[in-house]
């Protein structure tokens, strides 16, 4: 809460200033502002399972659903599984074409 005081007026206020009146180090502010700006293993490991997906439904010419991206993947070496492809497909607009 302190630390999203802050963010909110470090255009006001010097951070040393406000680090000092609100008693926390400008230490631990600088490292919550790494946090928020960094990427978790989580999301970096959704990233890479995003491009996969994607990769390999554009390579299938979107013919394949979830279940076939994921043997797709499987059988590439991908550690990504089923119920992290569905989302996606949602999200991305990753849904297989007819073909009759």
């Amino acid at each position: 809460m302190k630390y999203v005081f802050i963010e909110k007026h470090q255009a006001e206020f010097s951070i040393k200033a406000m680090c000092r009146v609100l008693g926390v180090a400008r230490s631990g502010w600088y490292a919550w502002c790494q946090r928020r700006v960094g990427l978790n293993s989580r999301q970096q490991f959704r990233q890479r399972c995003d491009s996969a997906v994607h990769e390999a439904f554009h390579r299938a010419k979107q013919r394949y659903g979830a279940p076939r991206l994921t043997d797709e993947l499987h059988a590439q070496g991908s550690s990504c599984r089923l119920f992290i492809h569905q989302p996606i497909s949602i999200k991305g607009a990753v849904i297989g074409k007819s073909t009759s």
